[in-house]
Parts: structure tokens; sequence; C-alpha cells
């Protein structure tokens, strides 16, 4: 999801709108704060935006991620008195 300035947005409108007629999505900031978010439309004939995949290269799952706190859920699903 690219970020732009409104400023950018105004000089840039027409390529930010051929980008989400592609499915990419767009925030527009005002004075650096995310103030508008610009997207594909939907109709009913057009499949919806595939999402799959899009944090791709920004999020690494450890490796223990389903030992983690293993114990501490077992409690929790069959009690241990606390």
């Amino acid at each position: 999801m690219d970020s732009v300035s409104l400023y950018d947005a105004k000089a840039n409108l027409s390529r930010l709108v051929s980008k989400a007629q592609k499915g990419e999505v767009t925030v527009i900031t005002k004075h650096g704060k995310p103030a508008a978010l610009l997207m594909p439309m939907r109709t009913d004939d057009a499949p919806p935006v595939q999402r799959t995949g899009f944090l791709k290269g920004r999020y690494e799952i450890p490796e223990d991620f389903d030992t983690t706190a293993k114990d501490e859920i077992i409690a929790i699903f069959e009690g241990d008195g606390r």
C-alpha cells in the first residue's frame, strides 16, 4: 500500500486512479497523517481485490509460533485452579 501527500495526490490524480483501477490501494496523507484512502470501486461483476500475500516480506513468523506459551494455553483450557 503506497502513501502520498495530498499535494502529490492532486498533481498525480490520474495516475493514482489508474493504479486503483488495477486493484492498488493508496493512502493520502495531510500534514504527514493519513487522511483518505484511494481504492478500487467494487462492482457486482468485478471480482474482489486479492489480498493474499500483501504482507509478504514485511513480517516474519517465528519458528516457535505454534508452541509459544504452550503450557499457559493448556492450563487455560484444562484448568489449573487459577
